[in-house]
């Protein structure tokens, strides 16, 4: 299918874009293996918005070419509302491309483009033309969920920094000292085969987790956000903290992971907090979106309740 001008209704007058804002042939490319991964109905109803419904089309394959040929450029393109936050995340992992779960879309698109080797320019605005702005009123974190998230934080960053591919030197403080006496780990791999492990004593769990970025050399991207980490608190003051993300290594994103930490707080300290045992799940598959904890991950929680 062959097409030959964009055309763009605005105030009634159709224009026509130079040649100079079409994609190339490798920006066609590369925008045409992205749009791949966008379902049948959302990609003819982006194709219909890109082309203001001037193309009919009989495949798949048709809608894609339609859309790449009448985009004025990537960054437009990558901007319009079908082109989802999820599929940027599944799209850069599926090109072992590592980047934070928490990521905005504005964030995302910059590493696509990045990716594909396009400068990135820092002093445009983009608005999409189907979004509806609507005013919200955000409920403030309570205290355990926020103390869940400040936890992940600091847990994560502290045992990737020992990982020995790592340019900066190792955050110090990692140890025994963050776990009680009778601290407990248990691991699971689903890779695909299922492996478990079991530890006791705080010397063997912070051994344990800190052989798996340095002898295994995973690294660990949690998400942290609301949809990425759950904290809760039973009555006697255990705080449990589930959360999920990504595992990888070196450039390759080997599939997801859930964690949950079961804490007790330290007398001899104020607001300190230790590790009295923790559940690790990692499961080995292609990662489709950025992860989110499931009514099923519910399992790793000592605290139903």
């Amino acid at each position: 299918m062959e097409v030959r001008c964009l055309r763009r209704q605005t105030a009634g007058v159709c224009t026509v874009p130079s040649t100079a804002e079409m994609l190339s042939d490798k920006e066609k490319r590369n925008c045409a293996e992205l749009l791949q991964l966008i379902p049948q109905d959302q990609l003819l109803s982006l194709k219909d918005t890109v082309t203001n419904k001037s193309i009919e089309v009989r495949s798949r394959n048709e809608a894609v070419r339609a859309i790449v040929s009448y985009s004025e450029s990537p960054e437009q393109l990558l901007h319009r509302r079908k082109i989802k936050r999820d599929l940027l995340f599944q799209y850069l992992a599926r090109n072992n491309v590592i980047i934070t779960p928490t990521a905005t879309k504005t964030d995302l698109i910059q590493r696509v483009l990045q990716f594909w080797g396009i400068e990135v320019a820092t002093n445009v605005q983009w608005e999409d033309e189907e979004d509806i702005k609507v005013s919200v009123h955000v409920k403030p974190k309570d205290e355990i969920q926020l103390l869940a998230e400040q936890f992940c934080t600091w847990f994560f960053n502290l045992l990737n920094s020992h990982h020995p591919l790592k340019t900066s030197s190792p955050v110090e403080g990692w140890g025994p000292q963050h776990f009680w006496a009778d601290t407990q780990l248990r691991m699971e791999y689903h890779t695909p085969d299922l492996h478990q492990e079991e530890y006791e004593g705080p010397e063997l769990v912070s051994q344990r987790l800190l052989a798996i970025v340095k002898n295994d050399l995973l690294i660990f991207n949690p998400n942290i956000a609301a949809d990425g980490v759950k904290g809760k608190k039973d009555p006697h003051g255990l705080v449990a903290v589930l959360v999920c993300g990504t595992v990888h290594r070196q450039e390759k994103c080997l599939g997801m992971f859930e964690q949950c930490f079961c804490l007790v707080s330290n007398p001899a300290k104020h607001n300190n907090y230790k590790i009295k045992s923790t559940n690790l799940r990692i499961r080995g598959r292609e990662v489709m979106g950025i992860p989110r904890l499931e009514a099923g991950s519910d399992e790793l929680l000592p605290i139903t309740a």
